[in-house]
């Protein structure tokens, strides 16, 4: 191959990469950019999260898992045309949050509600859908999709869905309910997501402190109040909110706190502040809640996955059990 063959093929793949990055998805390996990307991504200067799709590691590195897993969507959107998102990839497309999505990793259906074989980037489900086109996606319509959801991703990744529908739609916990009887759900799923909704609350922020509470409530913990404003005791009229506020019988007052990596690097979060300034930020609340005569236990999400660790944590601190 030529110097200006070899140069001409460069070009071609940036502008690939370019197109996709700027459609929020992944580039399609043609014939001609095949063995150039494979190389590309041999030398790790692109990742290849499904199969013949790939995006610059700096690109994709600063996804979250969530943006990770809707430019897969998207480029399997565009590969397939005909098939149909469904559950946690539906959720994603609808814009609520699904906590824990698993990049590499598709939900689909058939248009006509067979399932077909899974295989390893893509969950097969048989199921009979209404659907409808969200950004030239085919996914189950938004009301089925929630319900779904509820049945089938488990308590806390469910409720994360279920808080999010509250925000988005400004639902209620009785809305959301009789949008589950309604629902073709049977059996243990229809259980299971009428559960969920009883739990449901719009107040919380993202799909991570839902996710999080869900593992207290799992873990026999009080249920929290989500949100709430604690004024500066120095005054000026400034407040504080708290992911969680516990008070206890004694009058005791616990703010739990989901701590991320995020909220120092990412610039939606930072709101154009240093890491050290945000760190300084969080270090100065922390002393104004503690002056305010509030205890402030924090915890990651990791440490709310695995579950027996923030039990312990929650403990440790006087964070109160629910009385059923």
């Amino acid at each position: 191959m030529g110097r200006g063959v070899w140069k001409a093929r460069q070009r071609d793949v940036e502008l690939l990469l370019d197109e996709a990055e700027g459609e929020g998805r992944c580039a399609i390996a043609g014939k001609r950019q095949r063995d150039l990307l494979r190389r590309r991504q041999l030398a790790g200067d692109l990742v290849r999260p499904f199969p013949s799709a790939f995006m610059r590691r700096v690109t994709w590195e600063g996804l979250s898992p969530e943006g990770q897993c809707l430019a897969e969507i998207r480029t399997v959107g565009l590969l397939h045309p005909d098939w149909l998102f469904c559950n946690g990839s539906a959720a994603l497309v609808h814009g609520l949050e699904v906590p824990c999505a698993d990049p590499g990793v598709v939900c689909v259906t058939g248009i006509d509600g067979t399932g077909g074989s899974s295989s390893l980037h893509v969950r097969r489900r048989a199921l009979k859908r209404r659907w409808v086109l969200v950004d030239g996606l085919r996914v189950t319509d938004y009301e089925q999709t929630v319900t779904d959801c509820l049945g089938s991703l488990g308590f806390a990744r469910g409720l994360a869905v279920a808080d999010s529908h509250l925000r988005k739609c400004g639902d209620t916990v009785d809305g959301l309910s009789r949008l589950v009887r309604e629902s073709q759900l049977m059996g243990a799923k229809r259980s299971e997501a009428l559960r969920t909704a009883y739990w449901a609350d719009g107040l919380s922020e993202n799909g991570g402190e839902s996710f999080a509470r869900a593992r207290m409530l799992q873990l026999g913990f009080a249920r929290p109040a989500l949100q709430v404003p604690i004024a500066d005791p120095v005054g000026g009229g400034r407040t504080f909110r708290v992911d969680y506020l516990w008070t206890r019988e004694d009058g005791a007052r616990i703010a739990g706190e989901l701590d991320g990596r995020e909220k120092y690097w990412r610039e939606d979060m930072t709101g154009g502040r240093s890491a050290v300034d945000v760190l300084c930020d969080e270090r100065l609340r922390e002393s104004r809640l503690s002056m305010a005569g509030v205890m402030v236990v924090r915890f990651s999400f990791a440490q709310a996955a695995r579950g027996d660790e923030l039990a312990r944590i929650l403990t440790a601190a006087g964070v109160p059990r629910r009385v059923e």
